[in-house]
């Protein structure tokens, strides 16, 4: 178990030596803030473009941060349908080990001129995230993230 160091050091510091990492905080922000909202994005490389959000994490640990393991919990089940129903994009979220500090593109790629046209949503079982880190000892803390069903993208936006 771990015990207060003499003086001018806390327990914290003595569990954090103990153990080598602890788990303390996670910063989650999104494209446009702290809320997870579905949207176009601006073209990526060449003429595609994607419908979702930039979702940026950040685990605040005390220890070596690599002696910490880091997951992203998620679930999901739904796919975009376009207008003629003759094209069709699925997402399937599984949970997944990830590092300390990353950046996930949450959502679907629509390539022009192929994918142009207005799509709609059809979910089987509406999207989960739970952001999880574990330290050396352990213990976790998990943090769920709000995420909304998606809409429907509507039209795929003009180059």
């Amino acid at each position: 178990m771990c015990q207060p160091l003499p003086r001018d050091f806390s327990l914290i510091i003595s569990c954090a030596l103990h153990t080598r990492c602890t788990c303390l905080s996670v910063d989650v922000s999104f494209d446009d803030g702290a809320n997870f909202d579905w949207h176009w994005i601006a073209p990526l490389l060449g003429k595609s473009r994607r419908f979702g959000t930039n979702m940026k994490v950040k685990w605040h640990v005390l220890g070596h941060k690599s002696e910490c393991k880091y997951f992203q919990r998620e679930s999901a089940n739904f796919k975009w349908i376009s207008d003629s129903g003759s094209q069709t994009k699925s997402a399937r979220w599984s949970d997944h080990t990830v590092s300390s500090s990353y950046t996930d593109d949450v959502g679907g790629t629509f390539v022009w001129p192929g994918d142009r046209g207005n799509w709609t949503t059809r979910i089987f079982k509406a999207p989960s995230i739970t952001l999880e880190c574990q330290s050396s000892d352990g213990t976790k803390i998990s943090v769920p993230v709000t995420v909304p069903s998606p809409p429907d993208p509507g039209k795929f936006p003009q180059q």
